[in-house]
């Protein structure tokens, strides 16, 4: 559906429902809207009862992929005009998308919010809804934009704003260059910033080779990854793997902090210089921390000392991973709320332009989501969430690494009895769909590729891309390379070919 032509409430046409896979429209033609839902009428519904079946059908619903269609398929949180519950369930959800049944009077409502805090509504009639009774019905969908009651005016301007969203965000002339300190400089040169966009690198404290000057001009935002966590909360440089054990792990993490600050500063571009503490091999601390008020005021002092100290602009928490049952969930939103507190604490103290920076590196997999993270309630204190649309496939010790296939598929492209929700394109969807604030989401890019062994034919002659791997004594195995080594450990790189569906090389 688009909205006077503009194509942003498409991000909610992969809705959710309990089917692993997600659904799709039945014909992606239908770019501004098609009605569909289920319809019935009954006779003689008296005295509580439900009446007899004159007509029942559904009509232009959504194509489920790897499912069968199914009435209940995919359209939640919609309700009759008349409907005063689901009004109230409206305020308090934020729903979005619809499911018409005809009782009757024909008029639906869904409503979602979008960043700004606006209402956007599709309204849904019948065409013979002043008709009560009538076996001929016709829904189409018609969308009204913003409901301003009685200021009706204001949605023209609002519409026509969104049509040149960086209209507003006018270049500055040009001003006196400012002298290179060790302070943050102030508004970013990149010319992603323009228009909002970030552009967030990742460097490892484990890496040999360097970051450079070059490099650092084109981002908005460098995260030095790991910083140490310890189990009373305290963050230190130090080892963050068994992979990089021994006294000289805080040593290297250091002087590659040190060096890629002292290069951020000097480019002068305002690239905002941030620490990582957690990762997947050193987040065992964060469930224990967070839920004790003691380790979780130990953890944010020395979050705000080390930034202090090395006068830098943040923290970005990766936490792998909260737990899927949902009991940390409370606790990762206090422990940001609380750690927000004190950098607003810190900026006024030090009389800080520019507040200090939350950022969160978060699972990309649907089933952490849903139970494990509290997202609307983290970006209320948090900058923005680094989404890790990657590592979908592995050779992974669980049973899931039989299957060869993308470590960043872009879109769905597996075969039938596969999960739809792999892939960057759901990952991002599901996340807009349940904060309603796209411009706070990043989505994660590899700098590597994954590799399996002993893999055998594939599952579909049709598609190189879906095999399984043999065990070796019950391990998976295989590995990961990155993009700048592919020569130098031996991968052919004329030998590889495009996967058209997942947009990705094979």
């Amino acid at each position: 559906m688009k909205v006077h032509g503009l194509a942003f409430p498409k991000m909610c046409r992969h809705s959710e429902f309990e089917c692993e896979d997600y659904c799709r429209w039945a014909a992606e033609s239908w770019h501004n809207g098609k009605a569909y839902g289920y319809f019935k009428i009954r006779a003689l519904k008296i005295f509580g009862f439900s009446g007899f079946k004159l007509i029942e059908e559904t009509y232009n619903q959504p194509k489920r992929v790897g499912c069968d269609t199914g009435k209940e398929a995919a359209v939640r949180r919609c309700w009759s005009g008349d409907d005063v519950m689901g009004w109230a369930a409206l305020e308090k959800e934020w729903g979005f998308a619809f499911q018409p049944h005809a009782f009757g009077r024909t008029l639906f409502v869904c409503e979602f919010i979008d960043k700004s805090g606006q209402k956007i509504g599709f309204d849904v009639y019948g065409g013979k809804s002043k008709n009560r009774g009538k076996s001929t019905f016709h829904y189409v969908v018609k969308n009204d934009g913003i409901y301003f009651g009685t200021e009706k005016y204001k949605e023209d301007q609002m519409m026509g704003s969104w049509s040149h969203k960086c209209e507003e965000e006018k270049l500055e002339s040009p001003k006196p260059e400012p002298p290179k300190t060790e302070e943050p400089t102030g508004t970013s040169s990149v010319p992603a910033a323009v228009c909002g966009k970030r552009i967030v690198g990742y460097y490892t404290g484990w890496g040999e080779r360097e970051i450079t000057e070059n490099q650092l001009k084109k981002l908005t935002h460098v995260i030095f990854a790991f910083v140490a966590m310890y189990l009373d909360g305290g963050v230190k440089f130090g080892a963050v793997s068994e992979d990089d054990s021994g006294p000289q792990a805080a040593v290297k993490a250091e002087r590659r902090f040190l060096d890629m600050k002292r290069k951020a500063r000097s480019v002068n571009s305002g690239v905002r210089v941030i620490f990582a503490v957690g990762g997947w091999d050193n987040s065992q601390y964060f469930s224990t921390v967070a839920a004790d008020p003691v380790k979780r005021r130990s953890f944010i002092d020395s979050v705000a000392s080390f930034i202090e100290h090395h006068q830098i602009d943040g923290v970005d928490l990766d936490w792998e991973y909260p737990d899927m049952n949902g009991k940390d969930k409370a606790n990762h939103v206090t422990l940001t709320r609380e750690l927000r507190e004190r950098f607003t604490e810190m900026q006024k103290a030090k009389g800080r332009k520019d507040p200090y920076i939350i950022t969160l590196a978060s699972a990309a997999g649907e089933w952490n989501l849903r139970k494990g993270y509290d997202l609307s309630g983290i970006l209320k204190y948090a900058d923005f969430i680094n989404v890790m649309t990657y590592d979908y496939y592995g050779a992974w010790e669980s049973k899931w690494g039989a299957y060869t296939g993308p470590p960043a598929p872009l879109y769905f492209g597996s075969l039938k009895g596969f999960s739809g929700k792999l892939n960057a394109d759901f990952s991002m969807r599901f996340y807009t769909c349940k904060t309603k604030k796209p411009s706070l989401l990043n989505m994660g890019v590899p700098f590597y590729g994954r590799y399996w062994k002993n893999v055998l034919e594939p599952i579909d002659k049709s598609d190189g891309m879906w095999r399984t791997a043999a065990p070796s004594n019950g391990i998976y195995e295989g590995g990961y390379v990155a993009w700048r080594n592919l020569e130098k450990e031996g991968w052919n790189k004329a030998a590889t070919s495009w996967h058209e569906k997942t947009k990705t090389i094979l």
